[in-house]
């Protein structure tokens, strides 16, 4: 399914990202990207609906966040959530 209710919150030099859990989802992928670059993963998480990134440059940034579920060794992807952004100073 779809990852709703992304959040970010800026604080001091770090993103705070939190997200609704997708019903049977195994994990989650967190894309990033800042202004005028292309979006990277920076981090699967398998252990809850949130994930904090430290020691990030000032700048406009973009997160996305997807669920997965691993049936043996083959991922299945649900839907990118809407993409938000936020300012970190």
């Amino acid at each position: 399914g779809k990852v709703t209710g992304l959040t970010l919150t800026a604080s001091g030099k770090k993103i705070i990202n939190k997200w609704s859990k997708v019903s049977g989802a195994t994990g989650y992928e967190v894309y990033r990207k800042a202004k005028g670059e292309s979006y990277i993963k920076v981090k699967t998480v398998t252990d809850g609906t949130s994930y904090t990134t430290v020691t990030l440059s000032a700048d406009k940034y973009y997160v996305k966040v997807r669920a997965y579920k691993k049936i043996g060794s083959t991922k299945f992807y649900g839907s990118f959530s809407d993409v938000k952004s936020i300012i970190v100073k």
